[in-house]
């Protein structure tokens, strides 16, 4: 079954819930994307996130866990090694390859953009009243538990 179809089957109430909460959460990741430190793209930020996560990478499985072009990739990749945010290494496989790995600038940086974010959304929960903080700590309880349902084949 596609998931458009399980739309259909929904009930009314359902489909408005997950409206909204498409909506929110598309707000939300739009204010912390702005919000970037480092004068970072999102495609940069998304690459460097990425190597962090599942790197070292060659250039080829970035471009795929990316959903881009090897040369888009590999201009991404470029600019941010001139900011010395990703170093290449020796493929201990293949000596004659290379992979892209975070270097610690990099982290340092990541690591900053978390922390800016992470403060935004501090921030702005500090000036709710102390039910309504109650009630974000549960909604996020929630969503996390909604995260982690098995998806339907």
């Amino acid at each position: 079954m596609r998931l458009s179809e399980t739309l259909d089957d929904a009930d009314a109430a359902e489909v408005a819930i997950a409206t909204r909460l498409r909506l929110a959460v598309g707000r939300l990741h739009r204010r912390l994307s702005r919000r970037a430190v480092g004068g970072l793209t999102p495609s940069q930020l998304s690459v460097l996130v990425t190597v962090e996560q599942h790197g070292p990478l060659r250039l080829g499985e970035l471009a795929a866990r990316e959903v881009i072009t090897p040369p888009t990739v590999t201009r991404l990749v470029a600019s941010l090694h001139e900011r010395d945010l990703v170093k290449r290494v020796t493929d201990p496989e293949d000596g004659r390859a290379a992979l892209i790995e975070v270097a610690d600038i990099g982290r340092a940086l990541l690591d900053e953009i978390r922390r800016e974010r992470t403060a935004f959304i501090a921030q702005r929960i500090a000036r709710l009243d102390p039910e309504s903080r109650a009630e974000i700590a549960g909604a996020v309880a929630l969503l996390e538990r909604l995260l982690d349902l098995p998806d339907e084949s």
